[in-house]
């Protein structure tokens, strides 16, 4: 998946372990994002595209549970799963965050 601003943007305060990067929780307010503006049509569009996101996470999940346990391995491959389903709404909301936040 394409890397976009603002991951690149987390990787510099993240630190690295086995495999990766981590600590993502405690580091996203490390960041400036500005207070939602109702008025913005840019943060109504970022509302709008979580909102789509959010559903067709659902949708996915609903059409593939998980079988049997979710064990951390199984729970790795199903996040990348649906990271991967989420593609094209993943990657429009990193460019317009970058615009935002820029």
């Amino acid at each position: 998946l394409n890397s976009t601003a603002p991951n690149k943007m987390m990787k510099d305060f993240q630190s690295s372990g086995l495999f990766g990067a981590r600590n993502v929780h405690k580091k996203i307010l490390d960041i400036y994002y500005p207070r939602f503006d109702a008025s913005d049509a840019a943060h109504l569009k970022l509302a709008g595209l979580s909102e789509r996101a959010h559903i067709k996470a659902k949708e996915y999940l609903e059409a593939n549970p998980p079988a049997g346990d979710l064990t951390p391995v199984k729970l790795g491959r199903l996040r990348l799963d649906i990271k991967r389903h989420l593609t094209d709404e993943m990657q429009a909301i990193d460019e317009l965050v970058e615009k935002l936040i820029g």
